[in-house]
């Protein structure tokens, strides 16, 4: 990072700022895909922002971390942070959802083939817009949910030895963890994660439907959640 400063030898924030937006942007378009768009861009550009600001702010030049690194986590972190807190997952829409589970399973054994939104709504009761509000808000949950842990297995340059310690031997059980998946649910890891696609692409590529998608992916966070604890 090449610091500027101005006149009054006070460090140029707006020059900073002006420089590292695009990184704010492709974070921001990160995130905006894999919630499956449910959220305005512009929002999680804006909570990126305040992300970069902290960065600006509290970075710390050494050898261990490049400042665009810090910055990729600092913005990256502020976006989640105010994800979660708009994810208002009820236990109405949890019932439904698990409503929309078995629906889809009833549809598939009966019908020997994949059944569309329209059916699996019609078969709760419920609109297709319904149908769709609950699916990306539990996808929103599940991916919130991951994203948790994850976070916690980042090791920041300022962490002292232990913490370091514990981090790394979480990141080795959630590998684990990870490992003993079957293959089909590894695939789903992969493509949300990996290939970065979302539950609608990653559904196109294993032929299977978004509601699928997000149904394996929550099963897999709860799998995960229950196991490391």
């Amino acid at each position: 990072m090449n610091l500027v400063y101005n006149n009054k030898c006070q460090l140029d924030y707006s020059g900073l700022i002006k420089d590292y937006m695009p990184l704010v942007k492709k974070v921001a378009v990160a995130v905006h895909r894999k919630i499956n768009y449910t959220v305005e861009l512009d929002d999680l550009i804006q909570s990126g922002y305040i992300g970069l600001m902290e960065a600006l702010k509290k970075y710390v030049p050494n050898d261990n971390a490049k400042f665009e690194t810090y910055a990729i986590t600092r913005i990256r972190g502020s976006i989640l942070d105010d994800l979660r807190k708009n994810d208002h997952l009820s236990q109405e829409d949890r019932g439904l959802y698990r409503k929309i589970e078995a629906a889809t399973s009833n549809l598939l054994k009966d019908n020997h083939s994949k059944p569309n939104a329209t059916e699996i709504a019609e078969s709760c009761g419920i609109s297709v817009d319904e149908y769709f509000e609950v699916i990306n808000k539990n996808h929103v949950h599940s991916v919130l949910s991951f994203e948790e842990a994850d976070e916690y297995t980042q090791v920041s340059s300022s962490d002292d030895v232990e913490e370091q310690t514990k981090k790394k031997e979480l990141m080795k059980l959630i590998s684990k963890e990870i490992k003993n998946l079957t293959e089909k649910e590894q695939v789903v890891m992969h493509l949300l994660y990996i290939e970065d696609l979302d539950a609608k692409e990653a559904a196109y590529v294993m032929k299977l439907t978004p509601a699928r998608v997000s149904q394996i992916h929550a099963k897999i966070i709860q799998q995960l959640k229950t196991n490391l604890n």
